[in-house]
């Protein structure tokens, strides 16, 4: 699965995880082009995570606006 961004993909730290380990147990991967993370490349569930928790924090920012 390829995304634009991870936020477009989800804004749930926890639903992107769960999301990117389901595409992985079919045996396909997981890019994001803006923060440049391929599962392919990147085994480090941590930058995964960090860049979904930004997008999910932006999210609540905007919804207390």
């Amino acid at each position: 699965m390829v995304a634009k961004e991870i936020s477009r993909a989800s804004l749930d730290v926890m639903d992107i995880l769960e999301l990117k380990r389901e595409i992985a147990s079919y045996g396909d991967f997981f890019i994001s082009i803006k923060e440049s993370y391929d599962s392919r490349t990147d085994d480090d569930e941590f930058l995964l995570i960090f860049y979904a928790a930004l997008a999910q924090k932006e999210r609540s920012k905007l919804l207390d606006w």
